[in-house]
């Protein structure tokens, strides 16, 4: 944990923007993101600026609030880490990818809690009936989370969880948004290491977990 070093900070940035990036090359040639994805070493930078799609809003409501629902209601012993503007971290990068799923806005995923980033918690936080304050606590990361499993296709709520394995807990995996055996047996070891059952399912209890331990 910690404040994340210079170094650490682009070696992320990079890798993301190489993988949002390919992501977008994939979209506009018609790909199927699950299975024409660039691995992150080929990609393009470029592209970065192009917005991911975002997800129907009955579609998303409808296969997240279930997991919302759950995570809320055990809020009283799931640890909540508060991020907010000026955090430097791979936190930022898991809100960041969440919000991007979510509102299908413009976001770099690049660490940095900046004033983009404020705002967009804000807005998310007044569509989900949310005291806007810009931080990210206990109240917010429950609505936030999105709970992805073994078979997901491309979603940016897999690449989060995969940057937090990969950048914060060194796990050797490839940060591609699609959630294969390679990310299955990743999130397995990370449970069965911090005691929780190990079904590799990234849910309420794992999000919180890994929230709670990285930098």
């Amino acid at each position: 944990m910690g404040n994340l070093s210079r170094k650490a900070a682009l070696g992320i940035a990079a890798v993301l923007t190489a993988v949002t990036a390919a992501t977008a090359v994939a979209s506009v040639a018609g790909a199927t993101p699950a299975t024409k994805a660039a691995p992150a070493s080929r990609a393009v930078p470029a592209a970065l600026a192009a917005p991911a799609a975002p997800a129907s809003a009955a579609v998303l409501a409808a296969a997240t609030a279930p997991v919302a629902a759950a995570a809320a209601s055990s809020s009283s012993y799931l640890y909540w880490p508060l991020v907010q503007r000026g955090a430097r971290s791979v936190k930022v990068v898991n809100i960041q990818c969440l919000l991007r799923q979510w509102m299908g806005v413009w976001l770099p995923c690049n660490t940095r809690f900046n004033a983009e980033t404020e705002r967009y918690v804000r807005l998310f936080q007044r569509r989900h009936g949310l005291y806007p304050s810009g931080k990210v606590g206990p109240q917010t990361w429950p609505r936030l989370i999105i709970k992805v499993s073994y078979g997901s296709p491309y979603h940016l709520a897999v690449l989060a969880a995969q940057a937090s394995l990969c950048m914060a807990y060194r796990y050797p995996i490839t940060i591609d948004g699609v959630f294969g055996p390679q990310t299955l047996a990743a999130v397995k070891a990370f449970q069965k290491s911090y005691g929780l059952k190990p079904d590799g399912i990234v849910g309420p209890l794992t999000w919180s977990t890994m929230a709670h331990f990285e930098w």
